[in-house]
């Protein structure tokens, strides 16, 4: 659409192509940042190293290789999950 001006981007569009200032409010501050990755890290933590070693210990009515499978079963549905959580809160623009 040309806007008047001949340069065809539109009467809506900011430097970047998108909305006019939407990207000064995509921005989040060092102490939001910080927080977010310390969390983001614990969450990782808890969930892909905690949970498998959890298994492997205290399952003990099922066979070592049962218990194996069943972590490696963990720790993969979890990185996936975590990575598409992380990719829904990105597009979101949440994090």
């Amino acid at each position: 659409m040309i806007d008047g001006d001949g340069d065809g981007a539109g009467p809506s569009s900011g430097a970047a192509g998108g909305p006019a200032g939407t990207h000064a409010d995509r921005r989040i501050g060092w102490a939001r940042a910080i927080v977010e990755t310390a969390a983001v890290a614990i969450v990782g933590v808890v969930v892909l190293v905690y949970g498998p070693n959890l298994i492997l210990t205290r399952l003990t009515g099922i066979s070592r290789p049962g218990r194996v499978a069943l972590a490696t079963a963990w720790f993969s549905v979890f990185l996936v999950g975590l990575a598409w959580g992380l990719r829904r809160l990105q597009r979101r623009h949440l994090i």
